[in-house]
């Protein structure tokens, strides 16, 4: 996990923070602080014009968190300080209108000659403190979009288009309402990891099962070696051969095209799999992460 470079503003004036290793890679922290500084009042001269460069994001409301830990305003960016440009933006992080406004007034009236009088080099924390929300419809969809892309990439006599899966593309362009409760809930979303053994690959990799039964799909989906896993439900037609297939591929990467060794294997029978739908509790969702203590609640919008 890299520190993303930023300026936190506290109580006692602001603090420059990044990684240090990133800051000895550019020339020491003296280069570093002249780079951050310079690129983000010109995202602030940009914005004060244009309205653009700087983006604000106000934490959400995290009363358990704010208890044990504090958070500062700050300025940050979402690069490496390698990757800073003229024409970049920073994103303001504050929790109220007055550390939006103690952020927004520490960039203009930055003193350019202000030096820095220490510099201290910590470890991070190796169990930070996360706040996660999932909208399970969005989810869904993303799983129901994901579903139809591999078959359209594994059917060979089955027509996937707008027309033969007309309900689950409306359904993932959102063109349908869902309201929870709904049985949507209980048949599809992240699912435990030990209930996909079968599927998981040991180089890290992504593994599908693809099923049709009775007009209906169902998708099983075994993400980065089987650390988060997934299930999801949506109708459509089957002209196959085949009842289940199976699709795997190593990962991704910068150095590797992978388009070449993607793996089906066809079965003429039904072959499912145990779906113990987990929608809360992330030790369950993603058992592979260590977690000190976790809370958790269900917010249904009516």
């Amino acid at each position: 996990m890299i520190v993303w470079p930023q300026v936190v503003v506290t109580n006692k004036g602001p603090e420059i923070r990044g990684d240090s290793e990133e800051m000895l890679r550019v020339g020491g922290n003296e280069v570093f602080r002249q780079i951050l500084i310079r690129q983000m009042r010109r995202a602030f001269w940009r914005w004060e014009s244009t309205g653009k460069g700087l983006f604000f994001e106000q934490l959400p409301s995290a009363d358990n968190i704010l208890k044990k830990y504090r958070y500062p305003p700050r300025i940050f960016a979402r690069k490496r300080i390698h990757e800073f440009s003229d024409r970049m933006s920073f994103v303001i992080g504050y929790v109220d209108s007055s550390g939006k406004r103690q952020a927004l007034h520490a960039i203009d009236q930055w003193d350019t000659g202000k030096r820095f009088n220490r510099y201290e080099v910590q470890l991070g924390s190796g169990l930070p403190t996360i706040r996660r929300y999932w909208d399970f419809v969005k989810i869904i969809r993303a799983l129901t979009k994901l579903g139809i892309n591999l078959l359209r990439d594994t059917c060979e006599r089955t027509i996937v288009d707008s027309q033969s899966f007309a309900k689950a593309i409306a359904f993932v362009m959102g063109e349908v309402e869902v309201r929870p409760p709904t049985d949507l809930f209980h048949q599809c979303g992240f699912i435990l990891p030990s209930d996909m053994e079968e599927l998981r690959r040991d180089d890290g990799g992504h593994s599908f099962r693809l099923m049709h039964d009775n007009g209906w799909w169902r998708l099983w989906s075994s993400f980065f070696g089987g650390r988060i896993c997934s299930t999801v439900r949506f109708p459509g037609p089957c002209n196959e051969t085949w009842k289940t297939a199976d699709v795997s591929t190593p990962l991704a990467s910068s150095e590797r095209d992978v388009s070449g060794e993607w793996h089906v294997t066809r079965y003429a029978s039904l072959l499912r799999l145990r779906s113990t739908i987990e929608r809360l509790d992330p030790t369950k969702i993603i058992p592979s992460v260590e977690f000190v203590s976790t809370t958790h609640c269900l917010d249904v919008k009516s």
